[in-house]
């Protein structure tokens, strides 16, 4: 792969950056902008055309998903809504996307994941490559039911209606995930309203699944920023 254009934002990246550090091909980063799987303007990223850092996590989980066994138009509506529900109502896209990332506390004032994460690169105790306590993770019970949790012990978020405790979060609602068919993911909150039935639906259908995907979004994040810093400046 070639070396970016010099000129190149620290946090911008080009297609091939993107699509090694998603681990999936050329052709696969482009194949969900050109069904539409993914929202973009002109839908055709290639080598002279830029992403920013909301593109490269929502590709990052893409490439995740897909390795998981996900088909890849799927995995890219997936992540698309993972990374947009993690940002909805946060007014700075570094400092939300830095939190998705779980990255250091004393690093949500970078003005970018890239940067953040080289500034991580050296702290004490942090290891790339390797999942870390309040990484966000992502289920996915029976083919259906998108929600989200913490890796740690314990973790529980509170419910918005009774407040009770729970251990995970409604996301979203795959429809007619199935061989042949066009699957939708319907957005909890916007597409379905948030209510205490659907609360409880998508909590038995956790507690209940005969099979759950089980995704680190955070740690996806970081090692594709890894190997992209890791590409950028080995000489």
């Amino acid at each position: 792969m070639t070396s970016p254009p010099k000129n190149l934002p620290e946090d911008s990246f080009t297609g091939p950056e993107l699509a090694m550090g998603a681990g999936i091909t050329a052709r696969n980063l482009a194949l969900p902008f050109e069904r539409g799987a993914l929202d973009d303007n002109d839908r055709k990223p290639n080598a002279a055309r830029v992403f920013d850092e909301r593109m490269a996590c929502i590709l990052f989980g893409v490439g995740a998903l897909h390795g998981t066994g996900v088909e890849l138009l799927l995995a890219a509506k997936i992540s698309n809504c993972i990374i947009r529900q993690f940002m909805m109502g946060e007014p700075k896209q570094a400092e939300a996307l830095i939190w998705i990332a779980n990255l250091p506390p004393k690093l949500k004032e970078e003005t970018s994941v890239y940067r953040a994460l080289a500034e991580a690169t050296g702290m004490p105790g942090f290891m790339s490559g390797a999942g870390t306590c309040g990484d966000h993770l992502i289920e996915i019970a029976d083919r259906q039911y998108v929600l989200s949790t913490r890796n740690i012990e314990g973790w529980t978020t509170e419910s918005p209606f009774d407040g009770n405790p729970l251990p995970s979060s409604p996301l979203a609602k795959i429809m007619n995930w199935q061989r042949g068919m066009d699957a939708v993911v319907k957005y909890v909150g916007h597409d379905i309203e948030y209510e205490l039935d659907v609360e409880h639906e998508f909590l038995r259908a956790r507690e209940n699944a005969v099979g759950i995907i089980r995704l680190n979004i955070s740690l996806a994040i970081r090692n594709g920023f890894f190997r992209i810093l890791k590409h950028r400046t080995t000489p």
